[in-house]
């Protein structure tokens, strides 16, 4: 799989599973979930939803999303951009 189509599949699964992380507890900002691994998206969601048995059996979802995805972005953060300020910087 290219890894275009892979970040496509990504974005979506995170989307899906930070929807239904905000619908179990809506007072978690949704920018602190944006910033996380699809790993540790499904692991909020299990904690928050799983024991109403209402997502399935975590090793099998787990294992399920890394081989749509592979190991390595299921288990990669995402890029935090930063913008360097120079000490002559103008704002506007």
């Amino acid at each position: 799989m290219n890894s275009a189509n892979q970040n496509v599949i990504v974005a979506e699964l995170s989307k899906n599973i930070i929807r239904r992380i905000l619908e179990a507890t809506p007072n978690i900002p949704k920018t602190v979930l944006e910033d996380m691994s699809l790993a540790g998206l499904l692991n909020v969601l299990f904690l928050l939803r799983g024991s109403y048995g209402s997502v399935g059996d975590y090793m099998t979802t787990q294992r399920a999303l890394r081989h749509l995805v592979g190991d390595d972005a299921y288990w990669c953060w995402p890029e935090v951009t930063k913008v360097e300020v120079t000490e002559n910087a103008a704002v506007n």
